[in-house]
């Protein structure tokens, strides 16, 4: 219950219905193959975002502005972070981004049908992440601030809501399902736990636990994601800039609002909240969009503004031209063109045909994923020298990323130690997960070729959720998909297109 099940059951299916690399979908085979063939997944759904974002950028503006969507899109080096992944942002975002869309396109009055459909991607985007609550919220000020505008006929006042009903009755399924199947209570505490991290009151990970630094991060990527960090900065400016200056138009209000949303909540997620980087996917796919659409609008006549101030826009379009675009293009060449990728693949691999096969491996980052990579190996997570020498630990995994971020129980104090004393038996860089070494410390008085291996728990194999669990789901959405859609058929033809004179 972490996380909403659309995106598992997608998942799911495509693997199912596409080539298995293992043979049977519930087979506990290579845990690499299952990845990397869930991976064209997220590739897929990321192309349809960049073909969403140019048919939205083309109806917007024109073509123009949708060809610099899918530029900043496909080269911006946090997207491909996340879009080269098995992650569920990818698919979250997609649908979030739909919905959005058909509402930005719309014209007033927004028809039934389309509210409802849009509302219906809404929801699936929130029972894929819940972190896309966001982008109903800003429909819902955003209807909260029309009914005040502009006299629009009751029918098209009531639109918004509309749309915000149906995505909150979508997600509804979702806590609905765990209390028809008697697992209430886990849901509750699960999702009470994951509110208390976001809003700040206990942090198990993110950049506001004391032994990480959220401005070391931001500097050591740098060089990384330097590029996104200022299409996120100029996204912001582009919101106030819609929200003083472009009110007038129905697209600008909506965008203005839905980064006036955005923004404070990241923001306070970054600085409080237990903010994990892969939540800022969220964020940077409506920047795209934000700064990609402020900077192809007309100049606004404000004269009170300095004359740079009030052509900021064409500034704007100048950096993403002669700066982010092109250093995005070279760095996805360097980074993604050249050299392998898989460096716990082939860290997996020389374990296997050098390590005696009970020897214990200490883990450096979380010990669960360690498991997978290492299904039949003793795996331990110490955390100091201390704990290490007390278990008789010999061979432990190292990655600075690791350390760095604190994603295990390792400590600097530990990686410290094991580098001083051990001997570096293999080491991998890549993109993901930068440097990955292996270590063999040997303690003074031991005898013969291979230290004495440790008793430790063994990978627990999980099984697979009985069908039913997973069948009641499938038939409340699909049912559920069906009233709605057919819904928005009926009432679509219906409604007049013209504002109440009144």
């Amino acid at each position: 219950f972490v996380h909403p099940p659309l995106y598992f059951l997608v998942e799911g299916a495509y693997l199912a219905l596409t080539r298995d690399p293992m043979g049977a979908v519930y087979a506990p085979g290579d845990i690499f193959a299952w990845v990397y063939h869930a991976r064209y997944l997220n590739a897929l759904i990321a192309g349809l975002t960049a073909l969403l974002l140019y048919l939205l950028g083309r109806r917007l503006r024109g073509p123009w502005l949708g060809w610099l969507l899918v530029a900043l899109f496909v080269l911006d080096p946090f997207g491909v972070r996340i879009n080269r992944r098995a992650m569920l942002e990818t698919m979250a975002a997609f649908l979030g981004l739909a919905g959005m869309a058909l509402l930005l396109t719309a014209r007033e009055p927004v028809r039934p049908g389309r509210a409802i459909v849009a509302g219906l991607l809404l929801g699936a985007a929130l029972l894929t992440k819940e972190l896309t609550f966001t982008t109903p919220l800003a429909v819902l000020l955003f209807g909260l601030l029309e009914g005040r505008r502009r006299p629009l006929t009751r029918a098209a006042r009531w639109m918004p809501f509309l749309t915000v009903l149906v995505a909150g009755l979508s997600y509804l399924i979702f806590p609905l399902w765990a209390l028809t199947t008697g697992r209430w209570d886990r849901f509750v505490h699960v999702k009470s736990l994951s509110l208390q991290r976001l809003i700040g009151l206990i942090h198990l990970s993110g950049w506001n636990r004391p032994e990480v630094s959220l401005w070391n991060f931001l500097l050591r990527r740098l060089t990384d994601y330097g590029s996104s960090y200022l299409l996120l900065a100029l996204g912001g400016a582009a919101t106030l800039w819609l929200l003083l200056f472009h009110r007038r138009e129905r697209a600008g209000r909506l965008l203005g609002l839905w980064g006036l949303v955005l923004y404070p909540f990241y923001a306070f997620v970054t600085l409080v909240g237990s903010g994990n980087d892969q939540f800022f996917y969220f964020l940077l796919v409506p920047a795209i969009l934000l700064v990609g659409y402020t900077a192809t609008l007309p100049t606004p006549s404000a004269a009170f503004l300095p004359r740079l101030v009030n052509r900021w826009h064409r500034l704007a379009l100048g950096i993403l031209l002669l700066f982010i675009l092109p250093y995005n293009a070279v760095r996805w060449v360097t980074t993604y063109g050249f050299g392998l990728d898989n460096g716990y693949r082939q860290l997996a691999a020389y374990v296997a045909e050098h390590l005696p096969a009970d020897a214990p491996l200490n883990a450096s980052g979380d010990a669960i994923k360690y498991w997978y990579f290492f299904p039949d190996r003793p795996i331990a997570d110490a955390a100091t020298p201390e704990e290490a020498q007390a278990l008789g630990l010999h061979y432990f995994a190292l990655a600075p990323k690791d350390v760095q971020g604190r994603y295990g129980r390792m400590t600097p104090a530990l990686a410290a130690w094991i580098q001083a004393q051990g001997t570096r038996l293999f080491a991998v860089e890549g993109d993901s997960y930068g440097l990955i070494t292996l270590y063999r410390v040997d303690y003074p008085g031991e005898d013969g070729p291979e230290p004495p291996s440790v008793s430790l728990p063994r990978f627990q194999r999980f099984q697979p959720a009985q069908a039913g669990f997973v069948d009641t789901l499938l038939v409340a959405l699909g049912v559920w998909w069906a009233i709605t859609i057919g819904l928005s058929l009926l009432l679509s033809p219906g409604l007049e297109a013209s504002y109440d004179p009144a």
